[in-house]
């Protein structure tokens, strides 16, 4: 075989070898970038993962609070309607102030009760621009904590033509404890697995670190009234069993260091 013909022959080897290797290398690179996709998080927990320490032990912790919302804050729209502005403006105070000493005498605090919203529209003929009545629309705001309050101002709307029942939203007045309460129950739950743990293999447990996961705020509507009641069944005792139900999940993750004894 001529000197040539050798050159020849190398130069296709190293050719073709070249493009087996980057063909290998694009079918692979998939593989590759998934496998590298799916090693993700802080340095801390790709380290754990990577290389983990055979002398710390992770619990997770979790609690559940549940309670009822205490106090509901009503809207009730006030409509009235007059040939002026004026009377229906005034009229509408009228009602609104009176409504408001009636929940007042009824044991409602008054720093519970306060007016929102304001607006007019005037009202035109069918057949021609003039305006014929204005109507007058405002709210009034009350926070009440007893179904009986509650039953009082739907009480109001039914006996009175120019009121209706708005907004009506479910609160508790102690949110902010009832979370840091459910967090601390979370705590709580890892350590007592902590302990059990330690009591049953033989060996104490150290918190070093932890990690929050979770927290959630999860509201439970209750069936609450009807407008169509009767009055005598509205004049019932009241239950606040039948205000919103809240509950409140938390979870935490504690990381513990395994301390053997010594002896």
């Amino acid at each position: 075989m001529s000197v040539q013909s050798t050159s020849r022959l190398s130069r296709n080897f190293v050719f073709y070898l070249t493009r087996f290797v980057v063909a290998a290398l694009v079918v692979c690179s998939p593989t590759i970038a998934s496998a590298q996709a799916k090693l993700s998080g802080t340095q801390e927990e790709i380290r754990e993962i990577v290389f983990p320490r055979p002398d710390q032990v992770s619990i997770e912790g979790k609690a559940t609070l549940t309670a009822y919302k205490d106090s509901v804050q009503v809207e009730l729209i006030v409509i009235t309607e007059a040939r002026s502005l004026e009377t229906a403006m005034r009229d509408n105070q009228a009602l609104r102030s009176r409504l408001a000493q009636r929940f007042i005498d009824a044991g409602i605090d008054a720093d519970a009760i306060s007016n929102a919203k304001f607006s007019s529209s005037p009202k035109k003929g069918f057949l021609s621009q003039k305006t014929n009545s204005f109507e007058v629309g405002a709210k009034l705001q009350v926070t009440v904590t007893s179904e009986a309050e509650l039953q009082l101002l739907a009480a109001a709307a039914d006996q009175y033509e120019e009121v209706e029942l708005g907004a009506i939203e479910f609160e508790h007045s102690e949110e902010k404890e009832l979370e840091r309460q459910v967090r601390e129950l979370a705590v709580k739950d890892a350590l007592d697995q902590a302990n059990f743990y330690s009591q049953t293999l033989g060996f104490a447990l150290k918190p070093i670190n932890f990690y929050p996961q979770t927290f959630t705020r999860n509201s439970r509507p209750q069936l609450l009234m009807s407008r169509a009641m009767a009055m005598d069944e509205m004049a019932a005792p009241a239950s606040l069993d039948n205000f919103d139900e809240i509950e409140f999940d938390a979870s935490v993750t504690v990381v513990f260091e395994i301390v053997r004894n010594q002896n």
